[in-house]
């Protein structure tokens, strides 16, 4: 992930502001500068679209839930990313596979099931409480287990 840094004033136009307008930037290696009127997220200044998807689920789907059923977008964008990952290592030619490649996405496809079934077990043992007692304090333990989980970068 590149540095952001952010422009209090602009001292000339750029594609983005004019002149005396905040903005951030960043800049990956050997690629030229972006720019944003608004702090970029993280699945923006990802160079990697797998990551690119992780990083959007995470921050779109399960930090903004409050209820346990509010989970089924995030585990279907899952299985859609472990879909997506299977059928690019299905499709990729072996010699490219051989190099190392496809040791990086089974590891991957491996990870998104392991993060799938941590999910989906979140969400049985939520649901099952709040059947059995219909306690505020069960939602905020839920919400709290939930914003631990993360995916984690290779």
């Amino acid at each position: 992930m590149p540095k952001i840094y952010h422009v209090k004033k602009a001292k000339s136009d750029n594609p983005v502001v004019k002149k005396g307008e905040s903005y951030y930037w960043w800049k990956h290696y050997g690629r030229p500068i972006e720019f944003s009127k608004h702090k970029p997220s993280r699945s923006r200044t990802a160079l990697s679209p797998f990551f690119s998807e992780v990083y959007d689920i995470e921050d779109n789907e399960l930090c903004t839930i409050e209820h346990p059923e509010e989970l089924k977008e995030a585990i279907n964008r899952i299985k859609n990313l472990k879909e997506k990952t299977q059928d690019i290592f299905n499709n990729m030619p072996k010699i490219v596979l051989d190099l190392g490649v496809g040791d990086l996405l089974e590891s991957r496809i491996n990870s998104i099931e392991k993060w799938k079934n941590e999910i989906e077990s979140i969400k049985e043992y939520f649901t099952e409480l709040l059947e059995e007692r219909k306690d505020e304090t069960i939602i905020q333990e839920f919400m709290d287990t939930i914003a631990l989980k993360s995916f984690k970068e290779e």
